[in-house]
């Protein structure tokens, strides 16, 4: 079917494109964790400027 050079692109295409979904599956998952922290700290700055202002 494929000679051996076919055979090492198409396996080193493969691996390229596996390595890129794994990267951007990362940086997906930091980047979620990094917005549902900043959510939940500017949560506790309105809380305080609340307090503050019923005081």
């Amino acid at each position: 079917m494929f000679d051996k050079k076919g055979m090492i692109l198409l396996e080193s295409c493969l691996f390229f494109m596996l390595c890129m979904l794994l990267t951007a599956l990362i940086f997906s998952c930091a980047l979620a964790l990094h917005q549902r922290d900043s959510v939940k700290r500017d949560w506790f700055h309105d809380e305080e400027i609340r307090e503050i202002y019923e005081s």
